[in-house]
């Protein structure tokens, strides 16, 4: 089989590949990596060669890890600016706080 453009996998990876919402790449990297895994493990018994399409696998799996650095990324700044966000928040109220605490018990 020279030609894997009706293969599944190819499909499932396209879809990762396009993926703007960031609460879905996760998973749709993770079902394009089961896809490949699957698509090897069917090429191993099937006779014939097959460097078109495991060249292709592999390019995609080297797709797939550079969104998951993308993806570990967004997720780092994400959680970094909601840390920002908190501090500030906590540096506005700090004074308050003080005050409160400061203040003579009735």
């Amino acid at each position: 089989m020279s030609d894997y453009s009706g293969e599944k996998w190819l499909e499932i990876y396209q879809k990762a590949l396009v993926e703007l919402e960031h609460a879905k790449m996760r998973g749709r990297i993770a079902d394009a990596r089961t896809q490949l895994s699957a698509r090897l493990a069917t090429l191993k018994n099937i006779p014939g060669l097959h460097d078109r399409e495991y060249h292709a696998i592999d390019d995609a799996c080297n797709a797939l890890r550079y969104l998951e650095r993308e993806q570990d990324r967004y997720d780092e700044n994400q959680r970094r600016e909601a840390l920002e966000v908190a501090m500030q928040r906590l540096q506005y109220i700090a004074p308050k706080v003080r005050k409160l605490n400061d203040s003579p018990s009735e």
